[in-house]
This record gives structure tokens, C-alpha cells and sequence, in this order.
């Protein structure tokens, strides 16, 4: 229609005991009458509903509401709709389940609904043994589902946002996620350049940074998200420090990003590391690492690599992770494999025809394989 929603966000906030809901909605195109009006729901039930004029920047707020918290264990959510009227006439109508959730870093401790919580997470690709990364919704629901069944709560979207169904769903089963943007500059090598090159070169920054802002404006409604992350291995950190400054304008949900933890500024919002040795994680504990660790909450953004015989040492990794409350927890490298179908048979490196014989196995790394049932 000639007058329609564009853009919209429903962005909760805590107050007191109580929730506020802050919605937004951007209107384009007009008419005399035009108004939006958002209703909240539980079940059948209307909780809440307001209405105001029609404009670019259309603003309904729901004051104290009291509502139940949204958690990866007791996965929450309420209805909400925002529709536009002209007059009377309803010509646009938008529906979106909402949680009530709190995110809080205090004294290195990140707290989630006033609560400590550890990350039993994996990482996940959009891979299919057929259809590459082209998963459909089933496929979706297949992953989901047996995370659940096997007590994951945690997924860190490696190394991009996902399919937005797959958001959905953590929404709906519960899934704490950490949403990657699509960042990453190994490629550059094979040009015989280091890998900050870039990320050091703040002509660069504009690119980062909307590929930042694409991120946080397509998912920020999803009450799974518990942080933002800035890419995965990019190595320096000045792109990134642009992309951080605009996130913490936009969102109060804490921004990740492993890369920067060799670089003199060492963390963002949290501290992310890869495949850190127990000993080291017990030196942080025991304040023998450097004093930068003990700033904020300590994260594995990928741990135990699940390639060959491994993942080793799950066991002593849980116990270090419930030994401080510093430790959030972190994330299995990685959840399938990638290995694919050709005439019913699984392939992977230098089995396909042209390509250098090798036994290399990077991308038959999975907790599970590439059918989704469990390895030996």
C-alpha cells in the first residue's frame, strides 16, 4: 500500500520489579488518518495496547508491565501485534513474539535475569549434507531440538547471522545466542597480507560497520540474543572499536569479540578467548594471568575442537567453568560436520575431483555428523 510499516522494534527494559516494552514503528507514506496500534498478548488475553498517529517515528510505550522473564530454561514469550489503520480501515498488520529479559555485567559477573548462568553452548553452521548451506526449516527444527535434547543452551552463530527462522526457534525452545556478525579477514593471506591489515585500516570501518548494523536491525527483537558479536577472527581491533561504539548507542546487550584479546585493548564487553588451556583458565582464577582477565566475565567462544578424537577434556573444562563465577561458560567447536552426499557417499577434503590429495578433516569436526545422529 502506498502508506505501510517499513521498520519496527519492540525493545524491553527493566523497571523496578517490572518490565517496560518500548516499541517503535517507522511509517512510510501517509494518509489523513493514519495511526499504529500495538496490543500485547498472553495467550488470548490482552495485557496491553496503545495507540499514537502514524509517522516516521511512531513511538508506543507499555509502562510497568508484569510479566514473566524470558530464560533458555523457561523459554517465555508473549504476543505482540502492530497494526496500522487508515481510519478505521486496517491496512497492515505485524506480528512478533517478545520476551522480558535483563542483561547485567557486575563485578566481572554477567548476570542474566539477576541470575548467574553458565554457557553449555555449541557453534553452529548452516550446513546440510544435500543442500549445503541452504537448510530448510525442518532442518532447523532437527538441530534445535536435539541441542535441547542434549542439554545445549547456548549457540554462537559462527560465523554469521543465521537463517532468521533459526533465531525463531531458539526463541521458542530456548537457545541463549550470541549473534556473529559476518566479519572475518583469513582471506586475505592468500594476498600475502597479515591478517589485521584491515581491521586496522579505518577506511574499512564503514564496511564493518554495516555489515554490524545489518546484524542488530534485522535481530534485535529476538529476546535470545545475550550478546553481540563483532566477527570472528579479523585480528586487529580499530574497525571493530567503530562497531562497538555504535552498538553500545543502539543496545544494552553486551558486545563480544574474540579477536581483539591479543591487542592492547584486550576485551570488549566480556573477554573472549579460543582454545585456552585449563591452566591458564585456572592462572585467571587464581589472578596469575595478567590483571586484564579479572576486569570482566571470561568466555570460550570455541573450546574442546570435536575434530578426530577429540572433543578432550569436556570434564575438566565444566569444572573450571564452575569453579568462579568469572567463568561464563562457552561454546563446542562445532555442532555438524560439513561433510556432504555425492551418490549416497560422504565426502569431504581431497576426495572431489581437481583437488590436491590430502586427509585433512577441518570440515568433519561436528559433535554430531553430517545426518545429525551421533558419532561412535
Amino acid at each position: 500500500d502506498k502508506c505501510y510499516i517499513n521498520d519496527f522494534q519492540a525493545i524491553p527494559s527493566k523497571n523496578g520489579k517490572k518490565y517496560d516494552l518500548n516499541i517503535s514503528a517507522e511509517v512510510l507514506g501517509a494518509y489523513k488518518n493514519s495511526t499504529v496500534k500495538a496490543t500485547l498478548y498472553d495467550g488470548k488475553e490482552v495485557i496491553a495496547e496503545g495507540e499514537a498517529a502514524a509517522s516516521k517515528k511512531t513511538a508506543i510505550s507499555f509502562k510497568k508491565l508484569t510479566v514473566e522473564e524470558w530464560s533458555a530454561e523457561i523459554p517465555r514469550l508473549y504476543e505482540l501485534t502492530i497494526t496500522l489503520y487508515n481510519g478505521k480501515k486496517e491496512v497492515m498488520t505485524i506480528r512478533q513474539y517478545v520476551g522480558f529479559k535483563d542483561i547485567k555485567i557486575k563485578d566481572a559477573v554477567f548476570y542474566f535475569n539477576g541470575k548467574k548462568i553458565k554457557l553449555k553452548g555449541v557453534n553452529h553452521h548452516d550446513t546440510h549434507e544435500t543442500k549445503g548451506y541452504a537448510m530448510s526449516f525442518e532442518d532447523l527444527v532437527k538441530d534445535v531440538e536435539l541441542m535441547k535434547e542434549f542439554n545445549v543452551n547456548c549457540v554462537r552463530t559462527s560465523h554469521y547471522p543465521p537463517d532468521p527462522f533459526f533465531l525463531e526457534l531458539c526463541d521458542h525452545y530456548g537457545l541463549y545466542c550470541v549473534d556473529e556478525a559476518d566479519i572475518e579477514t583469513h582471506g586475505i593471506w592468500d594476498l600475502g597480507c597479515e591478517g589485521g591489515e584491515i581491521s586496522h585500516k579505518l577506511k574499512w570501518a564503514p564496511r564493518y560497520m554495516d555489515r554490524v548494523r545489518r546484524m542488530y536491525f534485522r535481530d534485535r527483537t529476538h529476546p535470545s540474543i545475550i550478546m553481540w558479536s563483532l566477527g570472528n577472527e579479523s585480528w586487529g581491533y580499530k574497525c571493530h572499536d567503530k562497531c562497538y561504539e555504535m552498538l553500545k548507542e543502539l543496545t544494552d546487550i553486551p558486545v563480544h569479540y574474540e579477536g581483539v584479546c591479543r591487542t592492547k585493548r584486550y576485551h570488549y564487553d566480556v573477554f573472549s578467548e579460543m582454545y585456552t588451556h585449563q591452566d591458564d583458565m585456572i592462572k585467571i582464577r587464581e589472578g596469575k594471568r595478567g590483571k586484564q582477565y579479572k576486569e570482566v566475565p571470561f568466555y570460550l567462544c570455541e573450546y574442546c575442537h570435536a575434530m578426530g578424537v577429540g572433543p578432550g577434556a569436556l570434564e575438566e573444562y565444566m569444572q573450571i567453568f564452575y569453579s568462579d563465577d568469572i567463568f561464563m561458560g562457552g561454546c563446542i567447536w562445532e555442532w555438524a560436520d560439513h561433510t556432504v552426499l555425492v551418490d549416497g557417499v560422504p565426502k569431504y577434503g581431497g576426495d572431489f575431483e581437481g583437488e590436491m590429495i590430502n586427509y585433512g578433516h577441518y570440515c568433519a569436526d561436528g559433535l554430531v555428523g553430517h545426518y545429525r545422529t551421533l558419532k561412535a
